[in-house]
């Protein structure tokens, strides 16, 4: 798309970039949340698939025997297991607690026990 005064749209020069597309607007904290959530997201689904690959036996086996290896104390591996097992539960404690907001608003407007 051109701007310029023959074009008649020198008023959206604002609103776009040097290439003529929508100016981005994203931060620094925007694009380290996708980076991420990009790295994070292919670790999780590279190793459900390994652990497929596996298969019904090797697979399970893998999982425990790693399971039970001892991680020591306050090493960088323990402290990230234990930032990432703080992520999860207050993902969690968020998840119930919309849950639980959803249903008491369903309830309110359903009644079901009234007669």
């Amino acid at each position: 798309m051109e701007v310029s005064m023959e074009a008649g749209n020198v008023d959206q020069m604002d609103y776009l970039d040097d290439d003529g597309r929508t100016r981005r607007t994203g931060t620094i904290w925007t694009a380290s949340s996708h980076i991420i959530t990009a790295v994070i997201g292919s670790g999780v689904l590279s190793l459900a698939w390994a652990i497929a690959q596996l298969g019904w036996v090797a697979g399970p086996t893998a999982m425990l025997l790693f399971a039970f290896r001892r991680v020591p104390r306050f090493s960088t591996k323990w402290i990230c297991l234990k930032m990432l097992s703080l992520c999860c539960l207050i993902v969690s404690i968020a998840a119930a607690a919309g849950s639980i907001a959803d249903i008491i608003g369903a309830l309110k407007v359903y009644r079901p026990f009234s007669g």
